[in-house]
């Protein structure tokens, strides 16, 4: 299959590109793969651990769907870990208990990385290699 690249080039200030990418007001006017498309609705939280919802409908009718979503924070673990899985799922949870229960399923015949506890980014958190292995924190 032959790569495809698109570059967009947008003479505008980075300010104002930055809201319009990232503001729901703006979002309906541009987030929407084809003519017949159209994104009557837009959510945007973003804080880390925020939520986006965007609404697509076919102009027509015939269907719409929701594209939900969940911000990602990326974390530099160096020098405490050296090369390690570059991508992992971060379960962003309401309480404690729901914290508690993830840990205690997805580490169950996993390896855990770093152990539930509190650190300086979160009162609870913990890194997890599941036994799929798939890394989770």
């Amino acid at each position: 299959m032959e790569k495809l690249t698109i570059l967009a080039q947008i003479n505008k200030p980075i300010d104002q590109v930055w809201e319009a990418y990232n503001d729901p007001k703006d979002i309906v006017n541009w987030n929407f793969a084809h003519v017949s498309l159209t994104c009557p609705s837009a959510e945007n939280d973003m804080k880390i651990g925020g939520r986006f919802k965007h609404r697509m409908e076919a102009k027509d009718g015939s269907f719409g769907f929701d594209l939900n979503g969940q911000k990602l924070m990326l974390l530099n673990a160096k020098p405490m870990f050296g090369p390690n899985h570059s991508i992992s799922m971060m379960v962003m949870c309401e309480t404690c208990e729901e914290v508690e229960n993830y840990y205690n399923k997805l580490s169950s015949g996993g390896k855990v990385l770093m152990e539930l506890n509190s650190y300086l980014w979160s009162e609870k958190y913990a890194w997890i290699k599941d036994k799929f292995p798939l890394a989770e924190q």
